[in-house]
């Protein structure tokens, strides 16, 4: 009888795990900066940047546009949350019974 609830629970618990982690993520990226502070001395002069070569890039190359990391990543979560909710039925809640059709 306690199957629903402990599944609900977990997915709470779930859902507040991955925004923690994302959070974490985010807090991560924001970190990166300077360490430490150096020390002041003379600066040298900058010299002129060289000019960068055009870069080709591989849907030039193949005439196919090529799937974004962003795509690659929701692919996977939608087939494991279409995974997980079909676990989910009315006969794991206590008390629910089914109905006649």
């Amino acid at each position: 009888p306690w199957a629903g609830p402990l599944i609900m629970g977990g997915a709470i618990l779930a859902l507040v795990g991955l925004i923690l982690y994302l959070w974490a993520l985010l807090h991560l990226r924001r970190s990166h900066g300077p360490r430490r502070n150096l020390p002041k001395g003379p600066r040298m002069p900058r010299l002129p940047r060289a000019p960068r070569p055009k870069s080709i890039k591989a849907s030039e190359i193949t005439g196919r546009r090529s799937i974004g990391r962003s795509l690659i990543a929701v692919v996977p979560m939608l087939l494991v949350s279409g995974l997980v909710l079909t676990g989910c039925s009315a006969e794991f809640w206590p008390g629910s019974t089914p109905t006649d059709a």
